[in-house]
């Protein structure tokens, strides 16, 4: 278990930092796992991080590259294939690149914010600051940030919460 402090960046004549706890997971599963069964995984992981830092209030923020690539393409071969009306219906959520956020946090009985940004790890520290502005509001309790790389097999997780003062 690796747990850090975490100091977000901040400008100048700005309010004093504020630090939060963090605790990071990295996380290895099958990249041809579906993806129910990938958050299922992912759900898992994070359940054994620090429990007094995560809560159903917990925000999700969400950073990928390729979520619903591979199950766009099939569906999409299906509806040429044999039609639009014809296509499975169950492919259609996975499609989404937002769908494994919303199965994420499902899992993990999450009621705050879900958040789904496209792009690689250079959009991580995006969602974090993202994460850290939502915290010093107080929008949430504490925030799941993850990088998840369904290609790769592998997410990265990071929990922020609990306020320490400076």
């Amino acid at each position: 278990m690796n747990s850090t402090v975490f100091t977000p960046r901040i400008s100048a004549g700005s309010k004093p930092v504020l630090r939060f706890a963090e605790e990071f997971r990295h996380v290895r599963f099958s990249n041809t796992a579906s993806i129910p069964q990938i958050c299922s995984d992912l759900a898992a992981a994070i359940s054994t991080m620090d429990n007094s830092i995560f809560s159903e209030q917990s925000g999700l923020y969400l950073s990928t590259s390729d979520a619903g690539i591979k199950t766009s393409v099939i569906f999409w071969e299906e509806a040429l294939e044999h039609g639009p009306g014809l296509v499975g219906p169950r492919l259609f959520p996975w499609t989404l690149a937002n769908g494994p956020a919303t199965c994420l946090a499902r899992e993990l009985g999450l009621k705050g914010p879900n958040i789904t940004l496209v792009g690689g790890l250079d959009i991580l520290e995006q969602l974090q600051d993202m994460a850290i502005d939502d915290l010093q509001k107080e929008r949430v309790e504490n925030c799941l940030v993850v990088y998840l790389c369904l290609n790769d097999g592998e997410a990265f997780v990071y929990l922020k919460g609990k306020k320490i003062e400076p």
